[in-house]
This record gives structure tokens, sequence and C-alpha cells, in this order.
């Protein structure tokens, strides 16, 4: 294993083997294959909203809605529209409009980017997810048709797009340390087109240097959101009235704002920024607790640096990035999709890292479809369930994610005082003091 203050010892990379199909993928691809087809059919017979939420899945028309808005921004952008009226229409940072404008799409088109940027998710998935059982192929099948990643593909939203830069990256960062610096581009660009991508640097910490890459791409990223800081505050005021929603979303104020809510319903005066500080201050107490209660040394998580563990590391940072963030609409649970093949691997091993694996994976599933019950029109008392159930796996990948990074922590933290603390709390058992002082 490589730290990031040392060097990379020879790994073993599974994604550089021959791929072929297993009989859990070949279950995988033959359940989303009868999927798509029954939703083809059905919306050729009773129409693209009739087919969706057949699925469970919530529709609006036109079809691919969201992907059809940013389509008409690079039509408006191209015909001379000044970018801060753009940008009122379609609340994306100009970086969209300056890469793709040029590229001649316009709203025409938007079923057949619709249909291309779907399929091509879909595969990139399937590959990724690599050789599967058939208990892992199930579920990997019943988590791609869940209504909350096929609502992104609905709706042909951009967080597609982006979520294959990623997975690009996360290939590059596996296969070849000399690439390390093309993943981080790449990384670079997924944040700048969406933002919460910047947590994927996460994924360098086990690289060689990777403490420089991500100081770097923090730097990078920082300074790019201060050129962009006009854009951001328009894109703010524009999208201010919509407000965030607790239908179809997750995150740490999701439960606050249904809290505000039943208070306002009820004659409460409270400030809505209180409940959005407390909703932050729950998720940061959960992680602590979770944290110092899976930080003994026993606890602590393999994580082999493959297209699998690193998968994990991008993934599930930027899930939790994501859930401390505030409300994020469920089609963002797709990123989830990049700690399964290291969730597999944990539950094949029967390692210290085997219950929390299975718990997060149950969870996960449950998530998945919980949330969009009902097209994510639930009563508060019905909520709460739902709730419950995206906290947990909160919990859950809050202590996996400290179990894995747990030596870099301590090696980078130990110089200072707080470092000698934590390490005194924390003691490191033999090998990881050796790969620390590597």
């Amino acid at each position: 294993m490589a730290s990031m203050t040392g060097t990379d010892k020879p790994i073993h990379v599974t994604g550089a083997q021959r791929w072929s199909l297993s009989r859990g993928s070949v279950l995988v691809i033959t359940v989303l294959v009868l999927y798509f087809t029954c939703v083809a059919i059905q919306a050729q017979r009773e129409g693209w909203i009739s087919a969706w939420t057949a699925t469970g899945v919530q529709s609006m028309t036109p079809p691919f809605k969201d992907g059809e808005l940013l389509l008409r921004s690079f039509e408006n952008y191209r015909a001379g529209v000044p970018i801060p009226q753009v940008e009122k229409d379609s609340p994306y940072p100009p970086i969209w409009l300056w890469t793709f404008g040029p590229t001649g799409l316009s709203v025409s088109h938007a079923v057949a980017v619709g249909v291309i940027t779907g399929a091509a998710v879909t595969i990139i998935t399937i590959l990724f997810l690599g050789q599967l059982t058939l208990l892992e192929g199930l579920f990997a099948a019943l988590l791609l048709i869940s209504p909350c990643l096929m609502l992104g593909i609905e709706r042909g939203n951009g967080d597609s797009f982006v979520f294959m830069i990623v997975v690009c990256a996360i290939w590059l960062l596996a296969h070849r340390a000399r690439l390390a610096v093309a993943a981080a581009v790449l990384i670079l660009w997924a944040a700048a087109l969406k933002f919460y991508p910047i947590a994927a640097v996460v994924a360098f910490i086990k690289k060689q240097n990777g403490l420089r890459y991500i100081v770097a791409c923090s730097l990078l990223f920082v300074v790019y959101c201060l050129l962009s800081l006009d854009d951001l505050k328009r894109i703010a005021k524009y999208t201010e009235g919509w407000g965030r929603d607790t239908s179809l979303s997750f995150g740490c104020m999701v439960t606050a704002d249904r809290l505000y809510l039943f208070f306002q319903q009820h004659g409460g005066t409270f400030a809505k920024q209180w409940f959005e500080l407390a909703g932050l201050a729950a998720a940061l107490l959960v992680a602590a607790v979770v944290i110092g209660m899976t930080a003994r040394r026993r606890l602590a998580a393999s994580l082999t640096i493959n297209i699998a563990g690193i998968g994990f590391l991008a993934g599930a940072a930027i899930y939790l990035f994501c859930f401390l963030m505030g409300n994020h609409y469920v089609y963002r649970l797709r990123w989830l999709v990049l700690i399964v093949p290291q969730l597999f691997v944990w539950i094949r091993e029967r390692g210290p890292a085997y219950r929390r694996a299975i718990a997060t994976s149950v969870v996960l599933l449950c998530s998945v479809y919980a949330t969009a019950w009902g097209y994510g029109q639930l009563r508060n008392r019905a909520a709460i369930p739902v709730d419950v159930i995206n906290w947990l796996l909160f919990a859950c990948l809050a202590s996996l994610l400290f179990s894995t990074l747990r030596t870099e922590l301590v090696s980078v933290l130990g110089q200072s005082q707080v470092g000698r603390l934590l390490a005194r709390a924390l003691p490191l058992n033999r090998q990881e003091t050796a790969t620390a002082r590597k």
C-alpha cells in the first residue's frame, strides 16, 4: 500500500485484468435491458410520464427536462444572450457555456443527448462494478434500477456527465502513478462544472505525493470559486425563490427543513437559519461519535489502491460532502455506486469492516428506494423513517471512510499538538507505524 508521505509499492490492479462477463454482470445487464425496454414501450404507448411513473420515478415533460434546459442555455449563449441572462434561465456556471456552447448542441438534440448520456453512464457503471457473483449482481441490479438513480437518467441531468468524468479520473489513478496529474485535471474540471465533486480529491490521499495533489487541487478550486464569485452570487440570487426541497432529497438539512415547516405551520417564529445550523451541527456530531466508536485499530478497514479502493474514497467523500452541504436531489445518490465494489471486497474478506460493509449495503439499498417512495411526496410522520435511513447511511460511511484513512490522517497530523494527542488516543499498530514513517 502507498501512503502520501512515502513511495508507491507495486500494487495489484484488478481493473487491469482482461474484463469478461461474470454471471452477476450478465444478470445486471439483463435486468437493465428489460427495464429500459419496458420504459421505452410504455412511453411509446402511454407517454413519457406514464412510462416512468409506472416504475416509481417522478417524471416531467418535456423528456430529459434538465438536459433540455442546459441545451437551451447553449443555444442562447451562441445567439449572443448575455451570460447573466442565460444564468437566470439555466443556473449553471459559465464553464458549461464555454465548454459546450461551441459544440452546436441545441434543444432539438435533447432526446438524442439524453439517450446517449443515459446509455453511456449505464455502460460505464457496469464496467466499473466489474466481476460480480449472482448475489452481488442482484444487489447491483436492484441499485441501478432504483427510482433515485433512474431519476437522473429521466431528467437527463448534467450530473451524469460529471459522474463519468470522475470515473475516468479514478481509472487513471488506479492504473498509473504518472497519470495522477491527468486525474487531478479531470477532478478539477468536474468540480468546476458542479462544485461538490471537489471532495473526490480525497482519493489522492493514498497515492505518492497525495497531500501535494490535495493541497494544489484545493487551492486551484478556491481560486476558481473566487474568480467565479459574481456568477455564483447571481445563480444563488436567481435560485433563491426555489428554496431547498425536502421532496426527493437527502442531506443534513432535510430533517431540519421539515421541522422548520412543521413549526411554521403551528405558529412557530424561529428563524430558519437556526434550523440549518442545527442540521449541520447534528451531522458533525454524528460523524464525531461514529468515528470515535470505530477508531480502534482492530476495526481499521484495509484498502487496496485499485479501482475499487480509490472509487470508495471518491464516492464516500462526495456523498459525505453533499450530505453536510444541505439538501441534494436523490439522483446524486448515483455517486454511491462508486463504493459498491469495495463493499463487496470487505464482505468477501470477512475482515474488520465486514459487518459495517453489510450494514452499509442494506441501508444504501433501503435509501435509494425509501427516499423516492410516493415520488418523494411524504407526510412528516412517514418521512421520519426515511430520514433515519439516510442518517444511518451517513454514519456508516463516515465510520468506514475514517477507518480507511486512519493511518494517513494520524501521519499528517502527527507533527502538530492536536496530532500528538490523537496519536495517544488512537495508537498505531506496528504495521501502521511503518507505513506512516515511509
